[in-house]
């Protein structure tokens, strides 16, 4: 009854939420659909998202907002969300920026690239089991770094991925090098 209603206002939103196609480093990975990618920028017209899809993507937004909330209840200081970098990756010879969930600031002063995914019980699993690495978001931190370099000299970041149906955290540190590098660390879950 509700949830069918519901369904269909998400669906109705869910048309304002489509975007038109711009490079973004989350889309580097190798685990992305090249046909989706494609069509994507070839600006190919797309069946309306479906409601629960919407519904989905409203989950993972306030889930980054309730993580965010967390954080700021400790001694870490999150700021700079949603901050625009430019220049973080080069395609065809032009630039692309992106935005990157914040920065978070330890009670030492130092600063971490910040960035928050919440994604499916069975993935999260292979990470955490070692079975997979969350490229794609590895990807996108690189991309970031190397755009931030240009506007700081902020070397370390945190990626943080939450189980969508457990709320289990892993977390990554991550280290950005001169050489261009990105290192990183898994700290216990």
């Amino acid at each position: 009854m509700i949830v069918e209603i519901i369904k269909k206002v998400m669906e109705a939103e869910g048309a304002a939420k489509w975007q038109a196609y711009r490079p973004r480093p989350s889309m580097a990975g190798p685990s992305r659909c090249i046909r989706q990618m494609v069509y994507h920028r070839l600006n190919y017209p797309h069946k309306p998202f479906p409601g629960r899809f919407v519904i989905l993507l409203e989950d993972a937004e306030l889930s980054e907002i309730t993580s965010d909330d967390l954080i700021n209840r400790t001694s870490f200081v999150l700021h700079s969300a949603q901050l625009e970098i430019p220049q973080c990756f080069k395609m065809r010879g032009e630039w692309y920026g992106g935005k990157i969930d914040g920065i978070i600031t330890d009670i030492q002063g130092a600063d971490y690239l910040y960035e928050h995914k919440r994604i499916n019980h069975f993935t999260f699993q292979s990470f955490d089991e070692g079975k997979n690495l969350p490229m794609d978001y590895f990807h996108q931190h690189a991309a970031y770094f190397n755009g931030l370099q240009k506007i700081s000299k902020i070397k370390n970041g945190l990626l943080i991925i939450k189980d969508a149906m457990t709320s289990h955290f892993l977390e990554y540190l991550t280290e950005w090098r001169d050489d261009g590098d990105l290192y990183v660390h898994k700290l216990t879950t």
